[in-house]
């Protein structure tokens, strides 16, 4: 089955809840962070299935798997993969429409993303470390919102280019 990705929906999902977790998900902003948990929201608001089942540690921890069930944070009913940057970025390299590295915020990335799509922050050893949403294009730069993350001005999304990169980002794209 063909899943169609709605980029609005994601958007305004990632509006609506950017200063105030939705209460029927867990908030893992204190346990490690949120922004994967966040993340994985938005691409679940904008269409994309869940996949596995909850209730084994096994399941959860299973990287092809991507679901969360329930509004307190368990690591038995939230996969890794939802919630965990390096786990999210490890599943939707596999499972997005297409990704694609950039070493800088530049035209090639301007133009290769588009409103919906989702970022991974990488550090120097290559390890996805943040995970944001585009919210928005303008000025060459893109609007990003995003959960656990100290450039978030009063709830509100920032410029992308604002923020220093420690080592690249990934860019998954999804139709």
């Amino acid at each position: 089955m063909k899943v169609s990705y709605r980029r609005i929906a994601a958007v305004q999902y990632a509006l609506k809840y950017i200063q105030y977790p939705n209460p029927f998900y867990p908030n893992w902003e204190h346990l490690g962070g949120d922004c994967a948990n966040f993340i994985s929201q938005c691409l679940h608001a904008g269409g994309q299935p869940m996949k596995g089942s909850p209730d084994t540690t096994k399941t959860a921890e299973d990287w092809n798997n991507w679901f969360s069930r329930g509004s307190r944070p368990s690591i038995v009913n939230v996969s890794s993969t939802w919630r965990g940057a390096q786990a999210f970025r490890d599943y939707w390299q596999r499972h997005a429409s297409e990704s694609r590295f950039f070493n800088a915020m530049d035209i090639d990335s301007y133009n290769y993303a588009q409103i919906g799509d989702v970022i991974s922050l990488l550090n120097s050893a290559g390890f996805a470390y943040h995970t944001l949403i585009i919210v928005e294009k303008q000025k060459l730069d893109f609007k990003v919102a995003a959960h656990t993350d100290s450039y978030i001005k009063n709830g509100k999304p920032y410029f992308f280019g604002e923020r220093p990169l420690e080592s690249g980002f990934i860019v998954y794209k999804f139709l």
